[in-house]
C-alpha cells in the first residue's frame, strides 16, 4: 500500500518535472498531451503513484525526488521571522 508520500496530483507533478506553471500545465492536459500508464488523461486532481508511467508529448516524466534548500545566515543574522535586537533571514 502507498503512503500519503508516494503519491501526488497529476499537475503538481508536471509542475515540478518540467518547470511549467499550474494554468500552463491544465492546458497541456487539456490539449490531450499527457497519458498516464497508457491512457489518455485530462484530469490534474488524479493521483499518481511512484510506480505509474506519465507521459508529456511522449516523452516520460520521472517522479520527482526531494528538494534540498539551502540558506546562507550571514554572522549576526537569526533565524526568525521578527526580532526586535537582530537583523533576521
Amino acid at each position: 500500500m502507498q503512503s500519503k508520500n508516494d503519491t501526488m496530483r497529476l499537475d503538481r507533478l508536471i509542475s515540478r518535472v518540467t518547470g511549467l506553471s499550474r494554468s500552463q500545465v491544465q492546458r497541456v492536459l487539456k490539449r490531450g498531451q499527457v497519458t498516464l500508464d497508457g491512457q489518455l488523461t485530462k484530469q490534474g486532481a488524479t493521483q499518481v503513484g511512484r510506480d505509474q508511467e506519465v507521459m508529456l508529448d511522449g516523452e516520460p516524466l520521472g517522479f520527482p525526488g526531494p528538494r534540498y534548500l539551502m540558506l546562507h545566515k550571514p554572522l549576526g543574522f537569526v533565524c526568525a521571522r521578527k526580532d526586535g535586537e537582530h537583523a533576521t533571514v
